[in-house]
């Protein structure tokens, strides 16, 4: 990942992204606005994404999960993410038994791993130190 030329693919600009990112040209963001590397150029935070899949609790109530690892170019990782995107929708609003169930499975889940956990914290304010 170090080898890719990041400074001579775009302006370190929305302008410059909105090249790579066409839609990002819609939002109400000066174009001009800077864009900075996470970590700064010399100490760059790369992430790795790692989809587990869809756990599905009932019918049509699903979700997506994923892990995700904060790591330095060089180096141990710093932080790691469990990650899951959990919708409650006009079409399955009504299966109460698989919300249920979904609840007290990522409630179970924060249980058991608290030990690894850093309650209250993002891996953002982990990385600048500071709240969001």
């Amino acid at each position: 990942m170090d080898a890719v030329p990041i400074d001579s693919l775009f302006d370190r600009s929305i302008s410059g992204i909105c090249e790579y990112f066409p839609g990002m040209a819609n939002l109400s963001i000066d174009k001009k606005t800077p864009v900075h590397i996470v970590g700064g150029p010399t100490n760059k935070i790369l992430e790795a994404c790692l989809p587990l899949g869809n756990l599905v609790f009932g019918d049509g109530v699903q979700a997506h999960c994923e892990i995700a690892i904060w790591m330095r170019a060089a180096g141990d990782p710093i932080v790691g993410e469990l990650a899951f995107s959990y919708r409650v929708n006009d079409e399955n609003r009504s299966q109460a038994k698989a919300h249920k169930r979904a609840d007290k499975f990522f409630k179970k889940l924060q249980t058991e791993l608290a030990d690894w956990l850093e309650i209250g914290s993002t891996k953002t304010a982990l990385i600048y130190g500071k709240p969001e």
